[in-house]
């Protein structure tokens, strides 16, 4: 039995949504603004599912939770005083939040 090696474009294409092609053309522009445009385009599609646990099962985040999350950490960096150039330091477990 021949095995697919995991590492190749055509083992990530099976998981790829048939909606943004195989080759999709990702602009240059700030994550945020990428963030944007998903969100206006796919709105309440799934972005990602997360399972924390066996026992607490899955959950699906839409485009449209990751950009409110990202707005609303966003402004709380605002808030602080953090701003254009400044650099922050992240450390979360592993979870959807590194998204935002």
């Amino acid at each position: 039995m021949t095995t697919q090696n995991p590492y190749t474009v055509e083992a990530w294409k099976q998981h790829f949504p048939e909606e943004m092609g195989a080759n999709p053309v990702i602009p240059v522009s700030a994550v945020y603004e990428l963030l944007d445009n998903a969100a206006d385009s796919w709105g309440d599609a799934t972005a990602m599912t997360f399972e924390a646990s066996k026992k607490a099962g899955k959950r699906k985040f839409s485009w449209n939770e990751i950009k409110q999350m990202s707005d609303h950490i966003g402004h709380g960096l605002q808030n602080k005083g953090i701003g254009t150039g400044d650099k922050v330091a992240i450390m979360l477990p592993n979870s959807p939040f590194y998204l935002a």
